[in-house]
């Protein structure tokens, strides 16, 4: 858009390469993840961080069949949920086809640069598409490329981009007087969907990670107190360099407690050694017993070998999961007589740590 001011691209030479030669040390962290790491070791990492882990943002084949959750509870209607196979992608791909076509009619408007940068993340994905169909047959081999996060650039710029052109879209129409009754219809699909979040919010007030973490139940408000509560109780009495082990699916307790955990399924390292010390760790934790019925499926003394294991003395107990007592002095909540969704219990410490 600078026109003639705009210098020639051989002027620019020496500018690209300064920021080039500027970039590369920032390549280094990523490089160094995999330094000295045995080919095994490494294609083993890859494969649990793509196919076992990630796959539902790294792998086409599998967001393809990831559902669109349909979800109107929220109005009072138990009934109103719906889980449509394919149509989460295919809502994306809706998105790309309006923002090509307003793009088309407008002739790239006065954001052509943003457009083709759009444009180029779209190029991207496809490159991601292309390598999981060639793969298909022999998933090892796509792993090592898989693992670049090939379709979260078009995840964030493609709704951006046909922000942006219907506004400009919306702009012309209006300033020519032309369908402006199709222009007073987007505006008001526009302020349905913003108000839709609105009441979302208002009936669930509780943090996207929280959410996330699990479904809904009828207790959400007072299951999520009580989650803050044992995660402060954590907080004020343990050390700061304390461990605990807590339960599979939750994703915040770093955010409350601000402590350590044995091992989380959200957080997953980076480097490959520690993806498979995380996946030997998480499967030691969290057996299929344990995924299906909450921690205080591990008998009395498992618990203390894991104790002993991980060096941890306190547990959170998610009793939505399951109601079995667990032979461990209780320390949150304190009434004896008082129910929580969520319970602290501690291993002894000459049990926990050994001397």
């Amino acid at each position: 858009c600078s026109g003639r001011d705009r210098p020639s691209l051989p002027a620019m030479v020496p500018a690209l390469v300064g920021g080039l030669a500027l970039a590369l040390p920032g390549l280094l962290p990523a490089l160094a993840l995999t330094w000295g790491v045995d080919h095994t070791i490494l294609a083993e990492a890859n494969d649990l961080y793509v196919h076992r882990r990630l796959s539902h943002h790294l792998v086409f084949h599998k967001i393809l069949m990831q559902p669109l959750v349909l979800d109107f509870e929220y109005l009072g209607l138990p009934t109103a949920r719906l889980e449509l196979t394919h149509l989460f992608f295919l809502r994306h791909l809706a998105l790309v086809a309006g923002w090509a076509t307003l793009c088309w009619q407008l002739r790239w408007g006065g954001a052509r640069r943003v457009h083709l940068f759009v444009g180029g993340a779209v190029v991207i994905a496809c490159g991601g598409i292309l390598i999981d169909q060639v793969t298909l047959a022999h998933p090892e081999r796509s792993a090592g490329l898989l693992r670049y996060y090939w379709f979260r650039l078009s995840d964030a710029v493609v709704p951006l981009g046909l922000t942006l052109a219907a506004g400009q879209m919306l702009h012309v129409e209006w300033c020519q007087r032309a369908r402006r009754g199709w222009l007073i219809a987007t505006v008001a699909l526009i302020c349905l969907f913003v108000t839709d979040a609105v009441a979302r919010r208002a009936a669930d007030p509780r943090p996207d990670a929280v959410i996330q973490a699990g479904p809904a139940d009828i207790d959400r408000t007072q299951g999520f107190a009580d989650w803050t509560a044992a995660c402060r109780w954590i907080n004020a009495h343990t050390a700061a360099d304390e461990n605990v082990l807590t339960p599979r699916g939750q994703q915040t307790f770093k955010w409350y407690a601000q402590r350590g955990e044995v091992v989380n399924w959200k957080d997953i390292p980076q480097d490959a050694k520690g993806i498979i010390e995380w996946w030997r760790r998480h499967n030691d934790v969290y057996p299929p017993t344990v995924r299906a019925n909450g921690l205080v499926a591990h008998d009395l003394a498992t618990l203390r070998a894991l104790g002993d294991r991980y060096q941890f003395q306190y547990i959170i107990i998610d009793r939505g999961k399951s109601l079995r007592p667990l032979p461990l002095p209780r320390v949150f909540p304190t009434q004896t007589d008082r129910q929580a969704k969520y319970e602290i219990y501690r291993i002894p410490a000459a049990t926990a740590r050994p001397e």
